[in-house]
């Protein structure tokens, strides 16, 4: 049984050095999530990319979205009466359209630039803060501001030579058509050997800034050209962005809610079975899974729970043996005593013919007295045993040898009265050994009382003394009598050996084999 119980404790204890903590398995469960969240992001990101360049930046796309502003543009100036000159109504338009680029153009001036604009009122807010209205200040800012936006505004520049000469070949090319009528081909083949319009700028301009289309828009105070271009595929990308980046925090929250969701119902599953073993129900299953601190925990009760079961069984079997002990007591007391009674009346009151009767009735009394001693012997082992309670012990040294020769000389000379021979083996050596004199005496008692109730008279009892270099081991065997066969129904007195020998650390065996009843004791030897 202990043997048992050991191996089980070391198993748990061999499992329990190889567990993952609990803060392991988050710290592993949080990096996992971390890396398959952002891989997700990354892979979203690629994705949109290739999405919007696909579909969103496709020409058919870019070209209705531009003709939807250019329409929405066109409404906004004819509702509102916007003059090309109202930089703020346009501005407002711009703004509230967002991500887009507008031109307005006419005969050669750049009426309206959104890049522009946009700087503009962005320097002039700036260059407030940082000169506080200095009037000096400001000049050089608006001077150098000047210096940067003459810079800055080549491209338009460009832009707007190019148009210039774009719309001059058109007027050309329709006055030629008016004049000439059916012969539009050849005149334009002339005009453009005799007035050739230098492209080269467009080409170059086209492969650094785009194609740049133009429409006609009246406004209040005439016809202009507005150039429009529209770049909201940097809001649609960011907003995919924000989507993919919330989506794959949610994953990363969701791996690391669902480790935390088994972990919390691991521990009320735990939390309910152990209620149900607060409430006498001792023999309820405890649900032992994974290899952390839950684990162990889970082990622990359960084997809290075990003890408190063989506990109980204990108790259950000492209560059944009291009962037993209580009826079968009162009968064997009860026989004797009555006997003893009827004789110790008849010697009271001389009802004996005889001397030889007189010591007859007298015998008999002994006899029951004797009886009655072994009741309250038993009875006295027993309670011993079950009590719990133990003695102070008081350890004393002794020489082994001369100790067991005089305290067994004492049983053999009572036992050898009764016809019981011995055969004794002892080696001459004598180490000493630490004792309670009085408490291994009960001991003794118990094993030769056995030998006396059960032996075989006609066959010797062997005593055997031998010593190692750290242990004295004494063994005595007997051989099994067949008329007294019957054993101990509870077995108190070797249960009573047992504990007194555990309490002095004694090495308590007891073997019985082919008829043969062997007691083994071992003592270490101390200096």
């Amino acid at each position: 049984m202990k043997d048992r119980e050991t191996r089980q404790r070391n198993r748990r204890e061999k499992r329990t050095d190889e567990k993952l903590t609990l803060n392991t398995k988050l710290v592993l469960v949080i990096a996992g999530s971390l890396l398959l969240a952002v891989g997700l992001f990354f892979v979203w990101l690629k994705t949109t990319v290739y999405i919007i360049d696909k579909k969103y930046l496709d020409e058919t796309a870019i070209a209705r979205r531009t003709d939807e502003k250019i329409d929405r543009f066109s409404d906004y100036v004819r509702d509102n009466k916007v003059k090309s000159t109202d930089m703020n109504a346009i501005l407002r338009w711009q703004q509230e359209e967002g991500s887009v680029y507008l031109l307005v153009y006419q005969n050669e001036n750049v009426i309206y630039d959104s890049t522009k604009q946009k700087r503009r009122t962005a320097m002039e807010r700036f260059f407030n803060k940082i000169t506080n209205g200095n009037k000096k200040g400001r000049k050089l800012a608006e001077s150098e501001e000047d210096k940067k936006q003459m810079l800055n505004n080549i491209k338009n520049k460009r832009l707007v030579e190019i148009y210039r000469k774009k719309k001059e070949y058109k007027r050309q090319t329709e006055k030629t058509n008016e004049n000439v009528g059916n012969d539009i081909a050849s005149s334009e083949s002339e005009y453009k050997e005799t007035n050739p319009v230098d492209t080269s700028d467009v080409e170059e301009l086209a492969s650094q800034y785009g194609n740049y289309a133009f429409y006609s828009v009246r406004f209040e105070d005439g016809l202009y050209d507005v150039c429009i271009v529209d770049y909201s595929e940097k809001r649609v990308y960011y907003f995919w962005m924000t989507i993919g980046f919330l989506v794959c925090s949610f994953i990363f929250m969701m791996f690391v809610m669902i480790y935390n969701g088994r972990v919390v119902k691991r521990v009320r599953r735990l939390t309910r079975e152990v209620s149900r073993i607060k409430k006498n129900d001792i023999n309820a299953t405890i649900t032992k899974s994974g290899n952390d601190e839950i684990y162990v925990l889970a082990d622990n009760i359960d084997s809290m729970r075990n003890s408190i079961i063989q506990q109980m069984s204990k108790e259950k079997e000492a209560w059944k043996a009291n009962r037993d002990l209580v009826t079968a007591m009162a009968h064997d007391i009860r026989t004797p005593l009555t006997v003893l009674n009827g004789y110790l009346d008849l010697l009271e009151t001389s009802q004996f013919d005889s001397e030889e009767e007189y010591k007859q009735y007298v015998d008999i009394c002994v006899d029951k007295a004797g009886q009655l001693k072994d009741l309250s012997d038993k009875l006295f082992r027993y309670f011993f045993v079950y009590s719990g309670h133990t003695d102070e012990l008081k350890m004393e040294k002794f020489p082994a040898k001369e100790f067991f020769q005089q305290m067994i000389g004492e049983y053999m000379c009572l036992l050898e009265e009764k016809g019981i021979t011995f055969q004794i083996k002892a080696e001459d050596n004598s180490p000493k050994i630490q004792i309670d004199a009085p408490y291994l005496k009960r001991l003794f008692d118990n094993i030769f009382m056995n030998i006396r109730k059960y032996s075989d008279y006609s066959k010797p009892v062997d005593i055997k003394y031998s010593t190692s270099d750290t242990k004295v081991t004494l063994v005595i065997s007997n051989h099994i009598s067949k008329s007294r066969n019957e054993a101990e129904s509870t077995r108190i007195g070797i249960k009573t050996c047992e504990k007194i020998a555990q309490e002095m650390n004694i090495d308590f065996s007891v073997k019985e084999k082919k008829g043969q009843y062997t007691v083994t004791l071992v003592f270490a030897i101390v200096e």
